[in-house]
């Protein structure tokens, strides 16, 4: 295995992992079992570099790392893997909380994980706190507990946990756990970051990070702006407490994980140099195809130019006519989505909603419906396109484009997930025709870039790094373009 020094770039392939690798034979038997339940035979080389920094190492030997690959890849597996081997291989102390701490936006995606814990293990115990009656039941649903040799707990904290008060109840369940419970702390801690950050704060939950091996962080672009960026901070403030603990103390250190499809590099104020600014030696591993402008999966982007939307609408009903294909179509915001839904089933084309004003409940039965083909069309904003996991999507149509180049890879990489292929359609108006142009033209290249595997084309394209940007949408960009900067 290559080994790469700290601060350095290892660019890996999201192809299946070589036969040499002993990847395979050094998984536990409970995750071979649970890969083969996830459908998964070979991991990728991607998951393998992963693993070999994760899995097996002491804590305090451990460096940061920076995971990065594009979207349906697997990086999801790409830290479950090694985490859980690690917790089998070393159990969680009881006099700790948790060995592992995993932060996520927001409940769906942290039900989605739940998921997949559940199926790669075979089984969990969960202890749920936080957020409304409904919010715990969509977590209850995956949660069985059969007889096993082992067993493993998840606690969840998905929202509404607001002080330290709110707390006090998840502490006692796990210290009081349900008779059928067989351990007093819990292994993986899910959480999202505006009910993370008030508990890490609490110098009397200081128990809570002192045993924590990983801290992960995924969908860390997301997580690392916006209205995320604070709590976020709030968070790695406690861990540096941690860390200077370590040194006084001889308390074992925390690796810290950032994941993601998308980790843009525009300036001084991007993702990437606050990274690079707070964790100066975290190594980084990048599939081959991060920020293609093509993924692999992707077979075709057809660009259409048109400015009224009534056009647009008519377009996509003859779209949705001619050809079944299993179609997820995104709008800019929740009104824009109810009223296409509204406009196709008045054409008689069966489609539902997902946006952020819907209850939880609705938006997880719309969503499952979608899934399991219950129906053929999802309206949705950007809600639906961060991590999602929805297989056997066909077609992604950009009926309102995207407001920045990272919203619009996310969008594409919805389609053609976990080794499948589809296409994609973009509607877009004449005043973004020269950004337009920017994709289309990274499009066409196939940047050979050093650590390729044999430098050939996996389909993903050029790269769309020089159009970057969250906070500067592309109206600004084509104003700068407009004044020759």
């Amino acid at each position: 295995m290559l080994r790469v020094p700290s601060n350095s770039l290892l660019r890996s392939s999201s192809r299946l992992a070589s036969s040499s690798s002993n990847f395979l034979t050094d998984l536990d038997p409970l995750l071979q079992r649970g890969l083969k339940a996830l459908s998964v035979e070979t991991p990728t080389q991607f998951q393998s570099d992963a693993f070999q920094r994760i899995a097996s190492i002491e804590g305090s030997s451990k460096n940061d790392l920076v995971l990065s690959s594009e979207t349906g890849s697997g990086k999801t597996l790409s830290y479950l893997l090694p985490i859980i081997q690690n917790i089998l291989k070393k159990p969680t102390p009881s006099k700790y909380k948790t060995s592992t701490i995993i932060v996520l936006p927001n409940k769906e995606l942290s039900q989605q994980l739940l998921h997949v814990l559940s199926v790669l293990s075979g089984t969990w115990e969960s202890v749920v706190w936080g957020g409304s009656d409904e919010t715990r039941q969509l977590f209850e649903r995956y949660v069985t507990v059969p007889e096993i040799e082992r067993r493993f707990t998840v606690g969840v904290l998905p929202g509404g946990i607001k002080s330290i008060t709110d707390f006090k109840p998840f502490r006692d369940a796990l210290s009081r756990p349900p008779e059928d419970f067989t351990t007093d702390h819990c292994d993986i801690l899910i959480a999202t970051p505006s009910t993370l950050s008030p508990l890490i704060l609490e110098i009397s939950n200081l128990d809570l990070c002192l045993g924590v091996n990983t801290l992960v962080f995924d969908e860390c672009d997301l997580l690392l702006d916006g209205g995320y960026l604070n709590n976020m901070r709030d968070i790695l403030l406690g861990f540096r407490r941690k860390r200077k603990m370590r040194e006084d103390w001889g308390v074992e250190g925390t690796q810290t994980v950032f994941c993601g499809a998308t980790v843009p590099d525009y300036g001084k104020k991007s993702v990437d140099e606050f990274i690079k600014r707070s964790f100066p030696n975290a190594e980084r591993i990048e599939g081959s195809n991060v920020h293609a402008a093509l993924h692999s999966g992707l077979t075709n982007i057809e660009w259409i130019e048109e400015d009224k939307d009534s056009n647009r609408l008519n377009a996509v009903c003859e779209m949705l006519t001619s050809e079944n294909k299993k179609t997820l179509l995104f709008c800019n915001s929740g009104d824009a989505v109810d009223n296409v839904v509204d406009a196709l089933e008045s054409k008689g084309i069966s489609a539902l909603a997902y946006h952020a004003k819907l209850r939880g409940s609705e938006r997880f039965e719309n969503l499952q419906a979608f899934r399991e083909a219950g129906s053929p069309v999802l309206v949705a904003t950007d809600a639906a396109a961060r991590g999602l996991d929805i297989p056997g999507v066909e077609r992604v149509i950009q009926l309102q484009w995207a407001g920045n180049v990272v919203a619009h890879l996310h969008r594409i990489g919805r389609v053609g997930r976990g080794g499948s292929k589809g296409d994609a359609v973009v509607f877009y108006g004449s005043n973004e025709a020269d950004l337009v142009q920017i994709i289309r033209d990274a499009e066409g290249q196939r940047l050979v870039v050093e650590g390729d595997v044999d430098g050939d084309d996996e389909g993903g394209g050029g790269r769309v790094n020089e159009a970057f940007s969250r906070k500067r949408g592309f109206r600004k960009k084509k104003k700068k373009a407009a004044k020759g900067e």
